[in-house]
């Protein structure tokens, strides 16, 4: 029996990947005869004028699919689906007459209310006036999300395909192999589509694809039998993590065009794509990327819903966390609006910042201090807590928390800025960390003389806390650190001397990401080989030559301030064609100005 339901799940997976590539084919060569095809502009990524009909083969591929295997029989799916091909036409009709923002939104919300009056709707509150516009918002909000999410080849349609593919798994867990088989035709057809869009863009989805794609995964995640169901928590857990990246990039993109006074509605080279790209890696990269967290939250959330939240709570919280703290420093990468925007976002980006510095620093501090000490009665418990252990946990928790908060405030946390965490940093913090644990034991013993406590928890939420305390303020400059340099713009330069101003002015390179560090120079031959900030020392001006050739060096950077020494510097970056570029390092003081008599 399991080996017949095997081969079934892969035939009905080669069939829609078969007739996706053959309907791919034919949407792009049609889509060039007509000139339904995206024009470059200053707000795309694309260079070419590229066919759009590739959200037309992902829907004829799956529905042929369906019907030859019989899969929309059930009346729920036979209404999604109708419903998502209206979504299809209204983002198709986008496609061809660019539909004004708030004339597409009407059309979206008579859609979902048409899917919503059709029976699908999210049950988390029992009450219909608020499960009503809960069941919108989620519908609307995927939705959109995918279209925003279409902007570099493959992107969209890869989140989809990994989207439906865990889908389908729930529904193989839930015991409904109907609606697997759906998902995976819906894998297939998707998977053709990704063959002639990544990584060459030769067809795009266009605004009919990315709407029917998230369309059909946000009314698909609203049925199943959901026996994992026993709390609202894990009723959310399962659609939210398997949506994360299309959740995560609308939300990204809201609140930093927000922030710097831009319309959400209108396009741009803003989202988490865009922006990994300015980090440094490759458009393909970026995509990989991308596939990559949603695969990890995708398998977080598979198995959440297979064994339970509970167990996976700690993990998931600080992904959570990890996951903000990551979209909080890209949003720092925005070399790819137009100057004039640039600097306009980044002035009210720098306010914005200012203002919500502090609290954002605060409540990640409070996350982590609830998450350490939950995790640390879980280690301690063997994962399962009692209900007198949770009782001590939830009564004793407000009280951790404003007393480590207080503590922070009082040995000045608050005053060290994340992006320039240094050792000394480390140090406080750690310290810190000690400070805070010992006060929340001493308060303990005094108000509970430590009755029913365990020692063990305090000792692990204090290696727990503080490990994440630190490697959290040190995200910023780790993520600093491994930034892979821009593809474009800079300059392969090697730095002159390997010493300590050598050394300054490898930081200043790294910070300003104005050249991409090669290594050093030196005239002792002693040191060759050694690395300063793992960049290393490559030899001395001997070798220049062949270093020229074996790591394309462009540049010279001096930070020596020996005059004659600079001048050869010069002459043989002269001979071997490279440019050659001086850092001013020099402390000078300036005398007191006389000004009508007066020092």
């Amino acid at each position: 029996m399991a080996e017949t339901a095997a081969r079934l799940f892969v035939a009905a997976f080669l069939s829609a990947l078969l007739l996706g590539l053959v309907f791919t084919w034919l949407a792009r060569r049609l889509a060039l005869r007509l000139h339904v095809v995206a024009v470059p502009s200053e707000e795309r990524w694309h260079r070419a004028p590229t066919p759009l009909l590739g959200g037309l083969a992902i829907v004829l591929a799956f529905i042929l699919a369906g019907f030859v295997l019989k899969l929309f029989t059930s009346p729920a799916m036979q209404r999604l689906t109708l419903v998502s091909l209206g979504m299809f036409c209204w983002g198709l009709i986008d496609d061809l007459r660019q539909l004004r923002p708030n004339t597409k939104l009407l059309g979206q919300l008579a859609l979902c209310g048409v899917l919503l009056f059709l029976g699908f709707r999210l049950s988390l509150t029992g009450s219909s006036a608020l499960d009503i516009p809960l069941t919108l918002l989620w519908l609307v909000g995927i939705t959109n999300a995918f279209n925003l999410l279409d902007n570099m080849n493959g992107l969209c349609g890869g989140i989809a395909l990994l989207v439906a593919l865990f889908r389908a798994a729930l529904f193989a867990f839930e015991g409904e192999p109907r609606g697997a088989l759906l998902c995976l035709i819906f894998v297939g057809a998707t998977a053709g589509f990704l063959y002639f869009n990544f990584p060459m863009g030769r067809i795009f989805l266009g605004d009919g694809g990315s709407h029917f794609l998230g369309f059909w995964l946000a009314g698909i995640t609203l049925t199943g039998a959901h026996p994992y169901t026993k709390s609202y928590a894990a009723l959310l857990a399962f659609p939210v993590l398997i949506m994360l990246v299309p959740i995560f990039d609308t939300t990204l993109v809201t609140i930093t065009r927000r922030l710097s006074g831009r319309p959400v509605s209108i396009g741009g080279r803003d989202h988490l794509s865009h922006r990994l790209v300015a980090y440094g890696l490759a458009d393909q990269q970026a995509v990989l990327v991308l596939w990559g967290i949603s695969f990890l939250s995708g398998s977080l959330a598979l198995l959440a819903a297979m064994y339970g939240v509970g167990r996976f709570i700690s993990i998931g919280a600080v992904s959570l966390l990890s996951l903000i703290l990551f979209g909080i420093y890209m949003g720092r990468f925005e070399e790819k609006l137009p100057p004039t925007r640039l600097a306009e976002a980044r002035v009210r980006r720098e306010l914005a910042s200012r203002r919500l510095g502090l609290v954002l620093t605060a409540l990640f501090d409070i996350a982590l201090i609830v998450l350490s000490y939950h995790a640390a009665f879980l280690l301690r418990f063997e994962g399962i807590l009692t209900s007198g252990n949770e009782r001590m946990f939830l009564s004793t928790l407000l009280e951790v928390v404003l007393i480590k908060l207080a503590v922070f405030v009082l040995l000045g946390v608050y005053q060290a800025t994340w992006k320039y965490s240094s050792l000394e940093d480390a140090l406080a913090l750690g310290r810190t960390s000690v400070v805070a644990s010992v006060t929340v034991v001493l308060y303990i013993f005094l108000v509970y003389r430590l009755w029913g406590f365990s020692r063990v928890v305090f000792v692990v939420d204090f290696i727990l806390f503080t490990l994440l305390f630190i490697a959290f303020r040190f995200s910023f400059r780790i993520l600093d650190r491994i930034a892979p340099q821009p593809l474009t713009g800079v300059k392969r330069v090697v730095i002159y001397p390997a010493d300590d101003d050598g050394e300054i002015v490898l930081r200043l390179i790294l910070n300003k990401r104005q050249f991409a560090p090669v290594g050093f120079l030196d005239d002792d031959a002693h040191k060759i080989r050694d690395r300063i900030r793992g960049i290393p020392i490559l030899g001395g001006f001997s070798d220049l030559g062949r270093l020229v050739e074996k790591h394309h060096i462009e540049a010279v950077v001096l930070a020596s301030e020996d005059p004659s020494r600079n001048l050869t510097v010069a002459e043989i970056c002269q001979q071997q064609g490279l440019a050659l570029f001086r850092a001013e390092l020099n402390i000078e003081e300036i005398r007191p100005l006389t000004v009508s008599g007066r020092a």
